[in-house]
């Protein structure tokens, strides 16, 4: 079974021991490689009288990869059992769900649940978990699925996609979404009845196959066949009935000795996790599921489940003291100005321009309009700005959401700008004018966005990058397609591929470096050794490096270059002791004689800038004066965008303080 997938659900519902995961289950492997063929046609299975075929005689127990014979026949079978859960049109089982999670210290935790699955192809799906802990159940009537949680007397509705397999695939065009009580899950074969692709659902992530001969399971005679899984590691096995060619049994189990070294058995382990589930009862008898067990019954005084939006975190408590010096400081008039404190570098910047803002500015964008970009802002008053080059105030407008960042649409594109809500993951697209376009609601903390140029006949696209994944708008705002296949994404940039135009390159808070095709599949997952936040490639340099903005243990902060296999090619340190601060961003720039350069800025005011060989050109502060609206250790910075404003060929900073918007120059005369 998929790793991703069932990792997903250990993660979401056992407890006392961390696992790296994705978040996501069916996901795919970005190798499909196996170790056995994948390619024998299915025979026609999934009713209850087709026998899978396999013979027992001969066959060797171990890696099915060391016999051919073996190998074609376990091929064979998961084919057929595929093909069962493809071509299933009524489904019912019934069985128990097991759970257990050991630790190091403290007692062993087991809990089972009763679990019955109904479903009907191609769009009715019912799954009940009956437990004093874990009760949930999902409903899927047709058009409305209802998620209940009976111990909490709570229930979700939202409308039903177009297929189930939204639940169940880690890509897929159009949008992925969440069956939140984790029924769907725990029932392990749920998700085979509703993926497009069963057979790939079987093979994904796995490096390894073993057959481990016959067990009778529930009375009935099945065959055991054993997947060693990667990323992360586990075990799964999987018990096929030999006469329906169904799961009967599924374990799987993720172990670890006290060393941390991974154990494929839950016996031996010092730390791990085991879900099993088995079936006593299945059937696909058309009467064996009615249309009343695809009703879902809400009883009287049960409460919705809403989401919970993150609130940002806060770094110092506001003292009633410190709230009446910046009430009385607001009431004063006093003027912001801002100024640089330079730490290193002969040639600071300068301050061109400052706009003060009475709300605080949050995102910033730069928007191509013509002959030179404007200025986009958001604030926390729920509105936004425009401001020309020279920092003038041409447009405001509300904006309905709070726009932790901005993007701004690439140059040859209608000139647009769109507002993200980081923790409600609330969208909000609008020309400079102010008319808005639409709104999109991700449903997630969303941290990265990014506005896609056009590449030959293709049209522009937007990404979005949360904790679930990769999401891909077209510009009305629609889901044009979702990965999942890594999650938590922390930053997003677009990367140039040689022949395949622009794709996109990821961060992740899982300490991982991802790459995506331009439909915004996953390609390639390459671990770090720290901790990577913004990111920025180069498209005019040799080979597209790739720059970002990372965190060691101890709290520096550093830039790094490297190679497209995450190889490093130099490091720089940004900041020392920088533990307390989250970077704003990097941004390339275009220096004295058209030299490219690289800006990285730390939200406490603190920012440096690099050559793109890792030297450091200056290093230094923003300081505010008279700014109300910040206390002691708190941001100073928000935002931050590159772009060339008066049209000289050289690049300005764009930042957003707790005062107002500043244009720094590095080079000529401020205005």
């Amino acid at each position: 079974m998929n790793s991703l997938k069932h990792t997903g659900l250990i993660c979401a519902t056992l407890i006392g021991f961390a696992v790296i995961c994705t978040g996501a289950f069916g996901a795919r492997s970005v190798d499909d490689s196996t170790s056995i063929p994948v390619t024998a046609e299915s025979s026609k299975s999934g009713d209850s009288t087709t026998k899978a075929v396999l013979s027992d005689g001969g066959l060797k127990i171990g890696l099915v990869s060391d016999d051919p014979a073996t190998s074609e026949a376990v091929t064979r079978l998961l084919a057929d059992c595929a093909a069962a859960y493809g071509n299933a049109q009524s489904f019912y089982a019934r069985g128990t769900c097991i759970e257990a999670t050991k630790r190091l210290k403290g007692p062993e935790v087991k809990e089972s649940a009763k679990i019955r699955v109904y479903y009907r192809r191609p769009n009715l799906l019912r799954i009940v978990l009956e437990n004093k802990y874990l009760s949930s159940e999902v409903v899927a009537d047709g058009t409305t699925v209802t998620m209940l949680w009976p111990n909490d007397r709570q229930y979700r509705q939202i409308a039903q996609p177009a297929g189930l397999d939204a639940f169940s695939e880690s890509e897929r065009a159009g949008a992925i979404l969440e069956e939140e009580t984790g029924a769907l899950m725990r029932s392990m074969v749920g998700c085979m009845l509703i993926t497009d692709n069963p057979l790939a659902w079987l093979h994904a992530n796995v490096i390894e196959y073993l057959y481990e001969g016959t067990e009778d399971v529930s009375g009935k005679p099945t065959w055991r066949v054993r997947f060693n899984q990667t990323n992360p590691n586990l075990v799964v096995t999987n018990w096929i009935d030999q006469k329906t060619a169904f799961l009967r049994k599924v374990s799987i189990v993720q172990g670890l000795d006290e060393r941390g070294g991974f154990v494929g058995s839950y016996k031996d382990a010092a730390i791990a996790q085991l879900r099993l589930v088995i079936l006593d009862e299945i059937s696909t008898a058309p009467d064996r599921v009615k249309d009343s067990d695809f009703t879902a019954r809400i009883p009287a005084k049960w409460t919705e489940r809403k989401r919970v939006i993150p609130q940002p975190p806060k770094k110092d408590a506001d003292s009633g003291w410190s709230r009446f010096l910046r009430a009385a400081a607001a009431q004063s008039g006093a003027v912001t100005t801002v100024s640089l404190e330079t730490a290193f570098g002969a040639k600071p910047p300068s301050v061109a321009w400052f706009k003060p803002v009475n709300a605080r500015p949050l995102g910033v964008a730069l928007v191509k309009t013509g002959e030179k970009p404007v200025v986009a802002f958001g604030t926390t008053a729920g509105r936004v700005g425009i401001l020309d080059a020279t920092g003038k105030l041409q447009v405001e407008f509300a904006a309905g959401i709070k726009p932790d960042f901005m993007v701004a649409s690439p140059a040859g594109d209608l000139p647009a700008v769109m507002g993200v809500e980081r923790y409600s993951g609330r969208v909000a697209h609008w020309d400079v004018s102010g008319n808005k376009r639409w709104e999109y609601n991700a449903e997630q903390t969303l941290n990265a966005a990014l506005y896609q140029p056009t590449v030959g006949t293709s049209e522009p696209l937007i990404r979005l990058g949360g904790t679930t994944g990769l999401i891909t708008l077209d510009l009305s705002g629609k889901v044009k397609f979702t990965s999942r296949q890594a999650a938590r994404l922390w930053a997003l940039d677009a990367w140039p591929i040689a022949n395949s135009g622009w794709s996109v390159v990821a961060t992740s808070s899982e300490q991982k470096l991802i790459f995506y095709n331009r439909e915004g599949r996953c390609v390639q997952v390459t671990p770090l050794d720290d901790l990577a936040g913004p990111v920025v490639a180069d498209g005019a340099l040799p080979a597209a490096p790739l720059f970002y903005l990372g965190t060691r243990d101890r709290g520096d902060t550093f830039l790094r270059r490297i190679q497209n296999d995450g190889g490093p090619i130099f490091t720089s340190g940004v900041a020392v002791d920088a533990g307390q601060t989250e970077p704003v961003g990097l941004g390339l720039m275009t220096m004295a004689d058209k030299k490219k350069a690289i800006a990285a800025v730390l939200d406490d005011g603190r920012l440096a800038v690099f050559s793109t060989d890792g030297t450091l050109l200056w290093r230094g502060s923003v300081k505010s004066q008279g700014d109300s609206n910040t206390r002691s250790g708190e941001p100073v910075l928000h935002g931050m965008a590159t772009g060339d404003l008066d049209g000289d060929g050289l690049d300005e900073l764009v930042l957003t303080t707790n005062g107002g918007v500043v244009s720094l120059r590095f080079g000529g005369p401020a205005n």
